[in-house]
C-alpha cells in the first residue's frame, strides 16, 4: 500500500445524483458518466443547466470531449421530447 494512499469506497453510476457526478467530476468526466445511468434517474434539469454552462466546449476546437457533450444534449433532447415529437 502506497503512503498517503486512502481508497475510495467503489460507488457505482447508480450510487450517485446526476447533480452528484456535476459536481464532484471535471466536466468532461460528467459529460461521460452521466449517459451511464438509468434513464430515469437522471436530472434533467440538472443536464440542462450543465450543458448550458459548458456549451464552449461542443466546439472540437475548445475541446477534445465536444463529442460526448454532443451526444449527452442529444440524450437530453431524447428524454425529454422523445420520438414522438419530430
Amino acid at each position: 500500500m502506497m503512503l498517503g494512499f486512502v481508497p475510495l469506497p467503489n460507488l457505482q453510476i447508480s450510487d450517485r445524483t446526476t447533480k452528484e457526478i456535476i459536481s464532484i467530476n471535471t466536466p468532461e468526466k460528467a459529460a461521460i458518466l452521466i449517459p451511464h445511468q438509468k434513464s430515469e434517474d437522471i436530472d434533467l434539469e440538472a443536464v440542462r443547466d450543465f450543458l448550458e454552462a459548458n456549451q464552449d466546449k461542443f466546439d472540437s476546437k475548445n475541446s477534445n470531449y465536444s463529442t460526448y457533450f454532443r451526444k449527452l444534449a442529444c440524450l437530453y433532447d431524447f428524454l425529454t421530447y422523445g420520438w414522438e415529437n419530430i
